[in-house]
């Protein structure tokens, strides 16, 4: 419900809650609120490799795991202190222990915001933004990602594989599940939903329908 707020206050079309500083003003706040946080823990002795809307990923090393969350759980008490309405609840908790990483970069070669994958102390997998996860994915990708690739990261922590051997999965999995496994699922609206009458969308929409 608030994410919703937050997105429709910057939207004209919803003109009883529109407000032309508040999404603005509460990323603003936001960035603030990590800058702050960074700053703390780097100056602590601790190392942020990493921080996202409301989170702080940080390098322990030889610091202490509790000493980190206690300065964490500090910080967020004191952040709160200067808000004008504060919440008891607002405070950084502990979401995973991570034992690997890895970022992702784009066609440019920079690093890609919200784009990861991780691996916990109990040995799970976590996937962020990348495209392998994302709706619009074909079963394909998400196939060769949970019957190829997974375990092999588990175990090597490594997640970059060479293209050849990629190229040969994909002949085996097309080979065992059909052709099929390559369709891409659209989600299609209604007429007035769609700006450009040649988009792939609506060009689809006409032919089936919605849906």
């Amino acid at each position: 419900a608030l994410n919703s707020l937050y997105g429709i206050s910057a939207k004209p079309a919803f003109k009883h809650l529109y407000s032309e500083n508040t999404a603005s003003d509460c990323t603003y706040l936001s960035r603030q609120c990590i800058n702050y946080a960074i700053k703390r823990l780097n100056d602590a002795g601790y190392f942020v490799i990493y921080a996202d809307t409301d989170s702080c990923l940080v390098e322990l090393g030889e610091k202490n795991r509790e000493e980190c969350i206690k300065l964490s759980k500090d910080i967020s008490k004191e952040i709160s202190a200067n808000m004008p309405f504060p919440w008891e609840e607002f405070d950084f908790k502990l979401e995973d222990d991570v034992s690997y990483i890895q970022f992702f970069k784009d066609k440019q070669g920079q690093l890609k915001k919200k784009n990861y994958l991780y691996i916990n102390k109990e040995g799970k997998i976590t996937v962020k933004g990348l495209d392998v996860i994302k709706k619009d994915c074909t079963r394909l990708g998400e196939y060769i990602f949970n019957d190829y690739l997974k375990e092999q990261i588990l175990v090597n922590k490594d997640c970059f594989f060479e293209k050849s051997y990629i190229d040969l999965v994909i002949k085996e999995s097309l080979e065992q599940k059909g052709v099929s496994i390559l369709a891409k699922r659209f989600n299609i609206k209604e007429e007035e939903d769609y700006k450009s009458k040649t988009s792939i969308y609506n060009l689809i929409r006409e032919k089936y329908g919605t849906g």
